[in-house]
């Protein structure tokens, strides 16, 4: 099977295609990148940022490049030994008439070979839906729309369409008849050859002549008639003046439209009421019933082919959760691209959570790797502290625990209603529940709300005994809090019950519910957490994470250990994340405020010094005290590393505010914009930080050391995430510093010219004296050259040496009682790595302005017996005969990493 050594992720687009990429394989390689980990490169809506709105899963986006493009940039690749991790979309497609399948189901509706590819609901309970599906893209309501002359008849060469300024939904054949019986009429009055006349009648005799399906075949013939009859000037001025005709009329508009197999909706609309399954949120992505195998194998069938001819090594499944039954998806998938192809999936496993076993692919894209690594380098004392510090701060928050089911009942009720709605009527639909019952949907709503994990995955009773015990978490949370809904929850009971009842027939009831539930409490923890309450608690929000939760906690080394030995055991091949397109912020911004844990009360007396010389920018409307405390944190996390707080900054910034506080859905939202909370709160931010204020000179102090001891932790997190169980994978341009926000931010460009610069002299002093190289790097370190060469160094012992990675043990090391420091070794065979990094080191910072650490520990540390007593220091280049001690190797660079001499470089 293809393992790769290390993964890089790189986002295409419009502004970085294939060519741009072929160009920067020479640095890659030089950096020493096993794998390209790319995102979504297949056809997708004009001007995508992302390609996760794919419109041709059959096409490669011509934004990106051609399919020619794509085998010259992966035969470069593999003659350098990079393999291609290829980002897939199973889940949705964009809801978008570019994309041809979408189209061809609004202009046939059940006669289109798509009708049953997407997740429908065609008979749909609201009678006015019925055989429709909605198009909620209207920025106003229908009504206003329509009467303001918004919606417009118009055409092309080959259909007629629907069109709402730059948008065009394709009209089924059928609602022609009244354009072309238009046109006849005015024909009677005009001086029309007799050709063109003879066409109107045709073409109406064609569409009257359809059967009950229209087929392929015939939908080509009539639109190659229309082309044909469009070629006449006379016939496209009569079209003009019959389609201008109707656009005058309001109420012709509308009989027209109430022919389509679409009703067009305002946007806001399906917080309220849906009809299809969309990704979250978000009415521009729809979902697909992959479920189905003919659907399955369709979708696939270009993935497929590039994996057979060796351009794809493996395959990251993004949104694994949104399908009806990922582990069926994934055994198809495992058998359509054999053995050998590399498989991960996205996925955010909550505390104590396993991928499902049965699952056969190598794990996950990582979020728990960074989630394990975060709770290591938050100190548990600080972090008890700083709850009582949010506390004194900000006493109307309540704990994590109960703000965060409070908010998922507010995403529910108020953003995804239409998706209860439609969970309460498949239980009355199934019969589970007796008729219509609103204190039902009250408790069906709480039990998601109190959902501890993301979903389960059961397709088949009885449930498995830990899926039973998260179903009976949640039943116990609702009833503990809301003891009035005891009686419906009751009524539910039976039906989330994991044994078999007895009665076949229910029993299948229900478990075709559990599974359509499944699909919307992922969404559901997902908006209600990640995107809402996650930008309402701010105890530390480095914490809050994907994949992490601010409630975790701390963790100790020897749980750290425990994880790995797990992980080597389990998953020794999934990937190990620090930084990705979806976190929400930079993984040197996590390990710098991190090390507010470290200093708890020093933090807490500069917060209230802060929020007193601050206090007369707020006027009346500035932000509440929970924003102010979180705007604190995230000029901690965002301020450069050389101090120089810029105008480019502050425009970043500023952007970020807007949308933090619009996901918090407190003062503002996306739906219900307050235009003056938001400008207050920039106005704030841009008081605080001119130049010469008081704050910024105060806050540049209190940073300086916080900085440097970040910048420690974010080293160690670069050596520990490259020699742990895992593969390590680097989100672009991170192998320099990442503070970076949450995206937009953290997709914009990487200078690859300059970072190939850097590496060049990294590489070149590194083989001539690497001791002056490594003062230079820990005394200069804004610049991010010192993760730079880390990097280069862990990346080419991992190439160099990926055999060794794929079979090693991990043998964990105690290193210093007080946890400072953590170290453990990997082996195999006769090689061995032994890794010691410092986990909290603010206080052990020397005072002059550099990365070296004051490490007085003469000890040496105890190694296994059959540990070599020679080792090579990966970062100095030293020999050493025997292990020194702790402050000997710490000596020249702040993170240690030692192999033995057999290793291949």
């Amino acid at each position: 099977m293809y393992i790769p050594s290390s993964t890089y992720r790189i986002q295409f687009n419009k502004d970085f295609t294939f060519r741009d990429l072929k160009k920067q394989l020479g640095y890659l390689d030089s950096l020493g990148a096993g794998c390209i980990y790319s995102s979504p490169i297949f056809k997708a809506v004009p001007g995508s940022g992302h390609g996760y709105d794919v419109t041709d899963p059959h096409k490669f986006n011509p934004e990106i490049g051609s399919l020619e493009d794509f085998e010259g940039l992966v035969r470069v690749a593999s003659d350098k030994n990079i393999g291609w991790l290829q980002d897939i979309v199973p889940n949705h497609m964009a809801f978008d008439s570019r994309n041809p399948w979408v189209a061809d189901v609004l202009e046939s509706g059940p006669d289109s070979p798509f009708y049953s590819f997407f997740d429908i609901d065609w008979e749909f309970h609201n009678q006015a839906l019925k055989g429709k599906v909605m198009l909620p893209f209207l920025g106003e309501p229908f009504e206003k729309c329509l009467q303001s002359g918004e919606l417009v008849i118009w055409y092309t060469r080959k259909r007629l369409f629907v069109t709402y300024y730059d948008n065009r939904y394709p009209m089924c054949l059928k609602s022609y008849v009244p354009l072309l019986e238009e046109m006849q009429k005015a024909s009677e009055k005009w001086e029309m050859p007799h050709e063109d006349i003879e066409a109107i009648r045709l073409l109406i005799q064609k569409i009257r002549n359809f059967g009950n399906t229209i087929s392929i075949e015939e939908k080509d013939e009539f639109r190659t008639q229309l082309t044909n009859a469009l070629k006449s000037k006379d016939f496209e001025k009569l079209l003009r003046f019959a389609l201008d005709s109707v656009n005058r009329d309001p109420e012709r508009v509308r009989a027209i439209l109430s022919e389509q197999y679409y009703s067009l909706t305002y946007y806001k609309a399906t917080e309220q009421e849906i009809n299809f399954r969309r990704f979250f949120t978000i009415n521009g992505l729809i979902c697909i019933n992959m479920q189905d195998e003919r659907i399955f194998k369709y979708y696939h069938r270009f993935i497929k082919s590039l994996v057979r001819q060796g351009l794809i090594n493996g395959l990251r499944i993004d949104h694994v959760d949104g399908l009806a039954n990922p582990g069926t998806y994934l055994k198809r998938l495992r058998s359509l691209v054999g053995e050998d192809t590399y498989i991960v999936v996205e996925k955010i496993l909550e505390e104590e959570e396993d991928i499902p076993a049965s699952w056969p692919i190598q794990g996950s894209s990582g979020y728990e790797f960074l989630a394990v690594l975060n709770r290591l380098f938050t100190d548990s004392e600080g972090w008890r502290n700083m709850e009582e510090v949010y506390q004194e701060i900000v006493p109307e928050i309540p704990p994590f625990g109960r703000l965060l089911p409070e908010r998922k009942y507010f995403m529910l009720k108020q953003r995804m209603h239409g998706e209860l709605e439609n969970l309460y009527r498949l239980l009355i639909n199934l019969k589970l529940i007796e008729g219509e019952q609103e204190k039902i949907k009250e408790a069906l709503a709480r039990l998601m709300s109190a959902f501890p994990v993301y979903r389960i995955y059961s397709d088949s009773l009885p449930l498995e005994a830990e899926e039973s015990d998260w179903i009976s978490e949640a039943f116990a949370r609702v009833e503990d809090r809301f003891p009035k809904l005891k009686e419906p929850l009751d009524e539910l009971r039976p039906i989330f019950a994991s044994d078999l009842s007895g009665d076949k027939s229910f029993d299948g009831r229900r478990m075709n519910f559990l599974q359509r539930w499944q699909q919307f409490t992922g969404p559901l923890a997902a908006k209600g957490g990640e995107d809402t309450t996650f930008y309402n608690f701010h105890r530390l929000i480095s914490r809050n994470e994907v994949g992490d939760s601010p409630s975790a906690g701390s963790i100790s080394v020897p749980v750290f250990h425990k994880a790995m030995v797990e992980r080597n055991k389990l998953y020794p091949h999934a990937m190990n994340g620090t930084s990705t397109h979806d976190t929400k912020r930079g993984e040197d911004s996590r390990m710098r405020l991190n090390v507010l844990t470290e200093i708890s009360d020093q933090w807490a007396d500069s917060v209230l010094m802060w929020k007193k010389l601050n206090s007369s920018f707020k006027g009346e409307g500035g932000p509440d005290a929970n924003d102010e405390y979180f705007l604190y944190q995230v000029l901690v996390g965002l301020w450069p590393m050389n101090g120089k707080f810029k105008n480019s900054h502050l425009k970043r910034l500023k952007a970020y505010l807007s949308k933090a506080v619009r996901e918090a859905k407190v003062h503002t939202s996306w739906s219900n914009p307050n235009n003056e909370y938001e400008e207050n709160f920039l106005a704030f931010a841009d008081n605080i930080l001119t130049e010469r204020s008081e704050f910024v000179s105060s806050f540049n102090d209190f940073l300086k050391p916080l900085i440097r001891a970040g910048a420690i932790n974010s080293l160690a997190q670069v050596v520990i995430k490259h020699t742990a169980p895992g593969i390590p994978d680097i989100y672009q341009g991170c192998e320099g510093w990442d503070l970076s926000l949450v995206d937009p931010d953290n997709r914009r460009p990487v200078d690859y010219e300059d970072r190939k610069k850097s590496l060049n002299k990294i590489k070149k002093s590194f083989s001539q004296k690497p001791v002056d190289l490594l003062n230079k790097l820990t005394s200069r370190y804004s610049d991010g050259d010192v993760k730079l060469f880390v990097t280069w160094r862990m990346l080419q012992l991992r190439k160099r040496n990926h055999k060794f990675f794929r079979r090693a043990n991990y043998i964990p090391l105690e290193v210093d009682e007080d946890e400072e420091i953590i170290g453990y070794i990997r082996q195999s065979s006769k090689k061995w790595l032994l890794v010691i990094c410092p986990i909290k080191n603010h206080k052990n910072l020397v005072s002059s302005d550099s990365l070296k650490l004051r490490m007085e520990v003469e000890d040496t540390v105890d190694l296994p017996e059959k540990a070599p007593s020679g080792w090579v220091d990966l970062f100095t280049g030293k020999h050493y005969d025997t292990l020194p001690s702790l402050r000997e190797l710490f000596h020249h660079f702040p993170v240690v990493c030692l192999h033995s001499s057999n290793f291949k470089f």
